[in-house]
């Protein structure tokens, strides 16, 4: 059947108009959808911008190790004292590879590391800090500290008398075996004397004062020692001490030879061991003589050979034994001094050339 020229007309028209019509749709739909997204991005980064506003950056944080903000060198055995502060912080986070430090801390403090013996030497270890409040962080900062010279040997793994293979010889302690004769017109032990410190033989810590004490051994066929630990607190570098020794004159004592050492062990007389740490003059014998003096100082004499080098605030042991064996003699090989196998030995002993600890 033949259609009619109009119907034909007709549906041409209709479809031009569909199609201008759903054209129209596309692009409105388009532009729609593009303006919808672009109102979504600029929403995004107006939320990220306030984010970042909101995250405050707090102000970069005080960090000092041994009151420096550089690089720092120490030896093994010294201390370490690490500094900080943040202004509005209430809380730091403490990083790096320093051995002690790594941990929760408070927004500001200071903290003191002793226990520096076992670093290895010629070693650069980290101490990093960042701070933070509630709605606020800092920058991460770090500072460095350079461990010179030799390795330390800790104290378990030397030959020391009254330790190991060693322990027959007895370090003097308090009560009965205290090392501390009554000065006149007083007699007997002190028995209130603790000689394993420093500051419980002599009224304050080391130096101590002039005070002079009696310190004597008796008994166990002399194999005993002294050993007497003391923190060297702020020692000046170029600082000059001693401590005299003189003839006894209590309790019909008996002098002989005395080997001394200042050592960061107790009972240590390794001296190829405390000379790579310390110095040539930290093990000493005196010679004959009513009078003589071991000689100690800052860390300014550490290549004097008649004078032991103290690092400051390092925690050291002064070390006593009455024996005829020279410096360097093996702790193996050290005996007792033959008339205090059977008699009391004993020393008056004075400090000299004092500083103020802090």
């Amino acid at each position: 059947m033949t259609r009619p020229s109009w119907m034909f007309l007709l549906v041409v028209s209709l479809a031009a108009a569909c199609s201008a019509a759903c054209s129209a749709d596309d692009d409105a739909s388009f532009d729609g959808g593009a303006a919808d997204g672009g109102e979504a991005r600029d929403a995004g980064e107006e939320r990220d911008a306030g984010e970042e506003r909101d995250a405050a950056v707090l102000p970069r944080p005080s960090l000092t190790v041994n009151g420096s903000e550089g690089a720092i060198s120490i030896a093994p055995g010294d201390a370490i004292e690490i500094t900080w502060s943040a202004a509005g912080a209430s809380a730091c986070t403490a990083s790096g590879t320093l051995p002690g430090w790594p941990g929760e801390r408070a927004g500001s403090g200071s903290v003191t590391l002793m226990d520096t013996a076992s670093l290895a030497g010629d070693t650069v270890y980290t101490v990093q800090l960042v701070c933070s409040s509630d709605s606020a962080v800092s920058e991460q900062v770090e500072r460095t500290v350079r461990v010179v010279g030799p390795t330390i040997v800790p104290c378990e793994e030397r030959a020391l008398l009254g330790q190991g293979a060693l322990s027959d010889w007895v370090r003097k302690t308090t009560g009965p075996n205290s090392c501390v004769w009554a000065n006149p017109p007083r007699t007997g032990l002190v028995a209130t004397a603790d000689c394993r410190f420093f500051d419980q033989v002599w009224p304050r810590p080391w130096p101590g004062s002039g005070n002079t004490r009696n310190l004597t051994v008796f008994g166990n066929e002399g194999r005993q020692f002294i050993a007497m630990e003391f923190d060297s607190g702020n020692i000046p570098a170029d600082h000059r001490g001693r401590m005299t020794q003189e003839v006894p004159q209590f309790a019909g004592a008996n002098s002989g030879f005395k080997l001394w050492s200042i050592s960061r062990c107790p009972g240590d007389y390794n001296a190829e061991l405390i000379e790579a740490e310390m110095g040539p003059g930290c093990v000493w014998r005196e010679e004959l003589g009513f009078t003589q003096s071991f000689e100690y100082g800052g860390p300014d004499h550490a290549d004097d050979p008649r004078r032991c080098a103290l690092a400051p605030h390092t925690r050291y042991y002064l070390n006593l034994v009455w024996t005829s064996a020279l410096p360097g003699t093996a702790p193996e090989d050290i005996v007792p001094m033959e008339i205090c196998t059977t008699e009391r030995c004993g020393m008056n002993a004075t400090p000299a050339g004092l500083y103020l600890p802090d």
